[in-house]
């Protein structure tokens, strides 16, 4: 763990001993998206060695799971990430050199894994999961390692036969791509962004280009929506340094490289689910920076430049219909909730706080899991493909998504499900089916805003011999 580079105190605050202890808690990559009804949201307590857990609660304001928290092994708890489907959630602990595994029950609360904890390498900090689910990586700032794992059916991690690969010192913020193609992480002492392709089996590697420079003293980054653009905080600089996505991934300035931050100290960074709007925490200045993404992902502040937050704001999230904000505040032991405005802006919600425990940083936030259940296609008739999706802890119906039918990998049709949940459609073409073998018949649901994927496989029934000729439409 690193020192504090200044170690002093401003206005009775405590500084960079606390900070450099809590960084990469910060959620980065693709936020996990969550319902303004029935979202869970998860804060690591890192003074205290705990995860605080909350429900969503009417319109976003959050209030205490039962139980309210749930305690680590170790002291020192840091990063945390979700699987996308939000069954999983995954906790760096910084002293013990492990990563913690949950499984989110149908509730929200969490729960230790059959095997509680695996090793990722010295002093692991940031975490993060792929868009697919498939894969996790979780920076070591002694080692100066990605630990890179694969996700097994029931959540639980596996290392790679390459359980690690090198980056630079002190490393800090980490982002996946949401093509999940290329992953990228800050060095501190490098004052770069070391840049990777991600190939069979989430397996990294560096691109032809290893790094890009930063400004000084990289901590958090993130990727826009569309992948198009990165945003790199440099918290000594007091700037954000802002890069065009080449076609392989690589990153390149912008024609304005950086933007001024428009508080005090820089530390984390978080863009909204529609790409036009980008916070950044303020440690010292006990604010958030809003920005405005203009043509091309292109930052400037918004016409209020920022917004008032607890003691030294860390973690940003936003629920990924971007009605709501959430920012951890590690000196004031609060989560500071906010309405987004339709132009971006951050409103203190009525209760503008909810109490967290002690050294509240990184913030995560669960989809709202989902149970599909598709049902059997008959052959040798007309065919109907039928699907009901529903909410996994409730059972409520989920109305007016999509759901696609597919055989094999080919598409047979696709339809939005009505007030029952329930979606049904005909194909509008000749369909030839084999028998022999079946193909796969699956119904998937690729998720939304509010809700996480789902997918489930069909049964055939009445089968006919050798091919079935079926001719809809």
């Amino acid at each position: 763990m690193a020192e504090g580079r200044r170690g002093t105190t401003i206005g009775g605050k405590r500084t960079d001993a606390l900070r450099w202890l809590a960084l990469g808690a910060v959620v980065l990559g693709t936020l996990a998206s969550a319902s303004t009804a029935s979202a869970f949201v998860y804060v690591v307590d890192q003074g205290a060695g705990a995860v605080s857990q909350f429900s969503g609660g009417a319109f976003g304001a959050l209030s205490p799971l039962a139980p309210p928290t749930i305690a680590t092994a170790g002291n020192t708890p840091t990063g945390i990430a979700l699987s996308p489907n939000g069954e999983h959630a995954y906790v760096t602990e910084l002293s013990g050199g492990s990563v913690y595994q949950y499984a989110i029950a149908t509730g929200g609360a969490l729960s230790p894994m059959s095997t509680p904890t695996i090793a990722a390498g010295s002093a692991p900090f940031a975490v993060a999961v792929s868009p697919n689910g498939e894969s996790v990586y979780v920076t070591s700032r002694d080692s100066d390692t990605i630990s890179q794992f694969h996700v097994m059916p029931d959540g639980a991690l596996r290392p790679l036969s390459t359980p690690t690969v090198i980056a630079g010192e002190q490393l800090s913020g980490l982002a996946i791509s949401p093509s999940g193609e290329s992953v990228y992480v800050t060095s501190e002492i490098g004052n770069d962004v070391w840049q990777y392709n991600v190939g069979p089996h989430g397996a990294l590697s560096p691109m032809s280009v290893a790094t890009v420079a930063t400004g000084a003293v990289p901590l958090g980054v993130a990727v826009s929506p569309d992948g198009a653009s990165v945003y790199v905080v440099d918290d000594a600089g007091g700037t954000i340094s802002q890069y065009n996505v080449g076609s392989g991934g690589e990153l390149a300035p912008k024609p304005t490289a950086t933007v001024a931050d428009t508080g005090g100290d820089p530390y984390y960074v978080a863009v909204s689910p529609n790409g036009r709007n980008v916070y950044v925490s303020n440690y010292t200045g006990d604010s958030v920076s809003q920005y405005r993404a203009g043509a091309h992902g292109a930052l400037r502040p918004l016409g209020v430049p920022t917004v008032a937050a607890g003691v030294y704001p860390f973690d940003i999230a936003l629920s990924p219909n971007g009605l709501n904000a959430y920012v951890t505040n590690l000196g004031s032991g609060t989560i500071s909730q906010y309405d987004v405005a339709p132009g971006g802006e951050l409103l203190p919600k009525g209760v503008p706080t909810a109490t967290t425990g002690y050294h509240p940083a990184g913030v995560a936030i669960a989809w709202v899991p989902t149970h599909l259940v598709t049902h059997p296609l008959k052959l040798g008739g007309a065919l109907e493909a039928s699907a009901t999706l529903t909410v996994s802890s409730t059972g409520a119906p989920v109305a007016g998504v999509k759901l696609r039918f597919l055989l094999d990998r080919g598409e047979l049709c696709s339809a939005r499900t009505d007030a029952a949940g329930t979606a049904t459609c005909t194909p509008k073409r000749a369909v030839l089916i084999p028998i022999a073998p079946p193909p796969r018949y699956r119904a998937v649901f690729a998720g939304n805003a509010d809700y996480a994927p789902s997918h489930d496989r069909g049964r055939l029934v009445q089968p006919c011999f050798g091919i079935c000729i079926h001719k809809i439409g």
